[in-house]
């Protein structure tokens, strides 16, 4: 069995160490959970196409902040995957991309 270390996660049961989140990580708002986005891109795609997601590839570029709008667009490329990104609306920037095979 393979465990993710996830620092986030374990500042959450340390509470009473850090005054607040910007202490330890340098963020001012709530964030999304990567791998969640990566499921809901994923969702989004599945409701345009009957392709059968395998496998996914995926770049964290920049955290989601919460409350949010994101869109989600995707395109096959030249070896015949599926590229995908998810954009801010609020700052027109790409905050993950990857592959869906």
């Amino acid at each position: 069995k393979q465990t993710e270390y996830q620092p986030c996660m374990m500042a959450a049961f340390n509470q009473n160490t850090f005054a607040n989140k910007e202490e330890v990580f340098g963020l001012k708002d709530a964030i999304m959970h990567g791998w969640y986005s990566v499921c809901l891109a994923e969702k989004q795609f599945e409701k345009f196409s009957s392709e059968r997601i395998k496998e996914i590839a995926v770049n964290f570029i920049s955290p989601i902040s919460l409350p949010s709008s994101s869109t989600f667009k995707f395109g096959k490329d030249k070896a015949d995957s599926i590229s995908f990104q998810v954009k801010s609306d609020q700052e027109e920037k790409v905050l993950l991309c990857g592959n869906l095979s």
